[in-house]
């Protein structure tokens, strides 16, 4: 929760959070694992602006897409987002989306 918090600008409690998996970030001597949550955020858990800590040189843009922005961006040629975005976007669209699409 602490991660939303300094990359999305969202007040998110722990015991909120669902595992969706676990997974090596990349091939080779430098893959660390990752851990993929899910969270639903509402704008009233909105604290800050996001974008990670500085001094710790993260830059995050965050995005945010209706469904269908969602579909458009992943149906382009070349899409500019790592591997484990386009998982977490798959998981969405096959585990949560219909409880938003009208």
């Amino acid at each position: 929760s602490e991660e939303i918090l300094e990359e999305c600008g969202y007040k998110v409690e722990a015991s909120r959070l669902e595992k969706i998996k676990s997974f090596i970030g990349s091939v080779g001597a430098s893959g660390g694992v990752q851990n993929l949550y899910y969270a639903e955020v509402e704008d009233s858990q909105r604290v800050g602006d996001g974008g990670g800590v500085a001094h710790e040189g993260e830059m995050i843009r965050v995005k945010e897409m209706t469904i269908p922005e969602l579909d458009a961006y992943t149906q382009q040629d070349q899409i500019n987002s790592p591997p484990g975005f386009l998982f977490a976007v798959l998981w969405f669209k096959l585990h949560k989306a219909q409880k938003f699409e009208k």
